[in-house]
């Protein structure tokens, strides 16, 4: 089958879905790739130098880790949708945000990431009435859905030296957008209907990254292309034929061309203060019209290790974050604001550790929009477990002095 990977992660994206409330105007939720370190602090961070960081969206970033590294994450939450006429409904969110695996050969650095870039999955359930030409009503349950996601998943690509370090990542972009509509009539007479379009698209992108360390400021810039994603549209009626497909391929989506920007300040030796901007020009592309910027700002305790109470050790960080979605409604801009918190359970293993994070998100007013949403997702991750080293056996032989 032509798209047998693709559809590996659309059975995927079924099951862990990113929802909202906006998902009928666009992909409202975007995920910058960021590990749960970062993510913590509302994605700031991510270019900080100071530990092994694994996120990779910047791929100079390879060069914190000196060992054989995997971080990967996932998230569980709810949330709250509402509209003008004062109504509300909950929804469930589960999905894995983030994979990633770094390799370092002398100064040279290998990687490989998945991350989910951005997604807008929504069911909407209603009843309605039909009238016929004779004025004769007959009443009906609907059914409308939209499952929207688009992945990334990177090679990349950094060398270690002591001007600047420098990256380079080859994505790929896999993308699916699914509609569905059901009608169900009481009357049994007569005939429902169902109706699906579903949008297979991919293609290949880059990114550039620069990242260099000083004595207490770390800082990163980073740029990934525009790319078109291109692929074939499927539409089902009634599900008892063959899809029609439209034979020539089209481009389905645009993933806009993004600057990053970032520093992280270690003020003393146990706290930094990290700040991020990232600019995607959506306006340059079919998908949207108008440019979006993201602002993050965050603080972390990293303590030192084998001092204080146990409560001493643990790493904390918190931030939150602001965002403007590349789409609007009643001609009105909606702004997502975002806060999280942190922390880390370090395990015996150097460079081992179980990451926690909270994040609340507040998208939209309804006053303005005619709907809001606001969400409070729980996240863990991982970050270590080597499998590929072992330890060392200290099988020497040694002499023994024997007591006089």
């Amino acid at each position: 089958m032509k798209y047998k990977f693709l559809a590996i992660f659309l059975l995927i994206s079924m099951v862990l879905s990113a929802n909202s409330i906006f998902s009928y105007y666009g992909m409202a939720n975007q995920y910058l790739g960021n590990d749960l370190y970062s993510a913590g602090m509302s994605d700031a961070g991510k270019n900080d130098l100071f530990r092994i960081n694994t996120s990779y969206s910047n791929p100079s970033i390879l060069t914190s880790s000196n060992k054989v590294i995997f971080s990967t994450a996932t998230s569980f939450g709810k949330q709250n949708y509402y509209d003008d006429n004062g109504s509300s409904f909950k929804d469930d969110g589960f999905y894995l945000p983030y994979f990633t695996a770094a390799f370092p050969v002398l100064n040279h650095r290998f990687g490989l990431q998945y991350s989910l870039l951005y997604s807008g999955n929504l069911d909407t359930y209603g009843t309605g009435v039909f009238t016929s030409e004779d004025e004769e009503e007959f009443s009906y349950d609907t059914k409308n859905s939209i499952i929207s996601n688009v992945f990334k998943v990177d090679l990349s690509y950094a060398l270690k030296n002591r001007f600047v370090n420098i990256g380079i990542a080859g994505n790929y972009y896999l993308g699916h957008r699914i509609q569905y509509w059901e009608y169900d009539f009481e009357n049994s007479t007569l005939l429902d209907s169902e109706y699906e379009k579903e949008e297979l698209f991919k293609n290949p992108g880059y990114t550039l990254g620069l990242s260099k360390r000083l004595k207490s400021i770390s800082f990163g810039l980073s740029y990934s292309s525009k790319v078109k994603l291109e692929g074939d549209v499927d539409y089902k009626y009634g599900f008892s034929n063959e899809p029609e497909t439209v034979e020539e391929a089209v481009y389905l989506f645009e993933v806009p061309a993004k600057i990053s920007a970032g520093f992280t300040w270690k003020f003393v030796e146990t706290f930094k203060l990290h700040s991020t901007f990232d600019y995607q020009m959506w306006s340059d592309t079919d998908s949207y019209d108008k440019d979006t910027a993201t602002f993050a700002l965050g603080l972390s305790y990293d303590p030192l290790s084998g001092y204080g109470k146990w409560y001493e050790s643990i790493p904390l960080r918190a931030g939150f974050s602001f965002r403007e979605l590349p789409f609007e409604i009643n001609n009105e801009p909606i702004t997502e604001l975002k806060g999280s918190f942190g922390f880390s359970a370090p395990l015996k293993s150097a460079n081992k550790r179980i990451d926690f994070g909270v994040t609340y998100l507040t998208r939209g007013d309804k006053e303005l929009h005619g709907i809001s949403e606001d969400s409070l997702m729980f996240s863990i991750g991982v970050t270590g477990f080597d499998i590929f080293s072992k330890k060392a056996k200290k099988i020497a032989p040694r002499d023994i002095p024997k007591a006089d």
